[in-house]
């Protein structure tokens, strides 16, 4: 008998299937991705466009490491479809140096190499390192002028979509009111030139329909392109009617009286609502709610409640304002932090039954998802006994999470409905937030 072995061959992967796998290469955003799409670019040449539109998507130039630049400029001319993948242009200024936006030749030559491509910027980032020292991380403005004939206006206003400002004072008011295609709007600490003040020039003749907006310490910011009318609900060339998700950072506030009005402006359109902070310890200032029963259309909320100060007050008069049954996502923070390890107690008697009780009230009858994350942090790290204050705070935390997983256990069998239930406790190391 005669054995005989068949070579199968292997079909080549389609195109379209080569660009899905990497499309989920790139989504999801581990250390190594950056490093796992240039290796897939190596593959093969089918492989390489679809690793470089990723790979190029996003160019971060900072002060102290701008003559890469060049390196950048070196790669478009070996490859020209490389000035197309740019869709958004992040610049970090180092210390108080930032004058090479418009000075620098090489970033002046990058810009214009995208300005040609057939492919619009679609995002602008502009922030403060978090080395310049003057106590909040900002960085001031100065020349004005040069920031906006030299850069902003040539370049980036007739083509971006999405513009996100942070730790910036002294903007230009330009720099938002000129912008005739923006849908996306994130100010995180911002202040606009004092002498802008009432220099609302607009360049489009209607309304643009703004579908995100953030804020974090930008009040004034906001006021400066608020209306000078009673209704300030509307911006003066923004129209908020049809807002779709709003990110309200609370750090420094008392309450949510201006965020409200905006609210209510955007009540048969807002879907998503994020009442956050970006404090990683205690807050004694914030003591707010959001009125959110007009909100026909709000399909994930989420909050935090910072312990001991605030506990779940805020949380429980805002969640108890959300019509029954409506939420697909639901995801909820406790930011616990204390200085004293009689505190922790607190957190055993906040009303965690009450707010079980509407949370599965509010959520959607039909696949819904509850994510609760407990951070816990010990504030004073000068204490001997240190280890063993966080010992008792973390057993504290654990003690909650038992707790709720009990609730939601007895009110899953007394109400005969189910939901996705995600816990989370972890130790509290800071916190990041921006539009992705």
């Amino acid at each position: 008998m005669t054995l005989t072995s068949t070579l199968t061959t292997v079909p080549p992967l389609s195109q379209e299937l080569i660009d899905k796998i990497l499309d989920l290469v790139s989504a999801s955003r581990t250390v190594d991705t950056s490093q796992d799409l240039r290796q897939c670019a190596l593959v093969s040449q089918t492989f390489r466009p679809r690793s470089q539109s990723h790979i190029f998507s996003l160019a971060t130039i900072q002060g102290e490491t701008r003559h890469r630049i060049r390196n950048l400029l070196n790669a478009i001319d070996a490859n020209p479809d490389i000035a197309h993948y740019i869709s958004e242009l992040c610049l970090e200024f180092t210390g108080l140096e930032y004058a090479w936006i418009y000075e620098d030749p090489d970033f002046n030559s990058l810009l214009k190499r995208k300005l040609a491509s057939d492919r619009p910027l679609r995002k602008l980032a502009i922030m403060a390192d978090s080395k310049t020292d003057d106590g909040y991380s900002t960085i001031t403005f100065r020349n004005h002028e040069r920031l906006l004939q030299d850069f902003f206006l040539p370049f980036i206003s007739t083509s971006i979509t999405c513009l996100s400002l942070h730790r910036l004072l002294g903007v230009p008011i330009e720099f938002v009111t000129s912008c005739v295609n923006l849908t996306e709007l994130e100010l995180l600490h911002v202040e606009f030139n004092d002498s802008d003040a009432a220099k609302c020039s607009f360049s489009q003749t209607q309304p643009l329909q703004l579908k995100r907006l953030a804020h974090r310490l930008s009040r004034n910011a906001l006021t400066k392109l608020l209306d000078q009318s009673s209704d300030v609900t509307h911006l003066a060339s923004f129209d908020l009617s049809g807002l779709h998700e709003f990110t309200i950072f609370t750090d420094a506030q008392r309450n949510l009286d201006f965020e409200q009005k905006i609210i209510d402006r955007c009540s048969e359109s807002l879907e998503k609502l994020r009442v956050i902070t970006m404090q990683t310890s205690y807050n004694g200032i914030f003591h707010g709610s959001a009125d959110l029963q007009h909100l026909s259309r709000l399909r994930l909320l989420h909050v935090h409640a910072l312990f001991p100060e605030d506990g779940l007050d805020s949380v429980l008069r805002t969640v108890s304002s959300v019509r029954s049954h409506t939420l697909v996502d639901l995801i909820f923070e406790a930011k616990v932090s204390f200085s004293r390890p009689a505190d922790p107690e607190i957190i055993l008697e906040a009303d965690w039954a009450g707010f079980c009780s509407e949370v599965t009230r509010v959520l959607s009858l039909e696949g819904s998802n509850f994510e609760f994350k407990m951070t816990y942090l010990y504030t004073d790290r000068h204490d001997m006994e240190l280890q063993d204050y966080q010992s008792i705070l973390q057993s504290r935390c654990e003690d909650v999470m038992r707790r709720i997983r009990g609730e939601f256990q007895c009110l899953e069998r007394d109400t005969g409905t189910s939901l996705i239930l995600l816990h989370q406790l972890e130790y509290d190391t800071g916190f990041d937030f921006g539009f992705d």
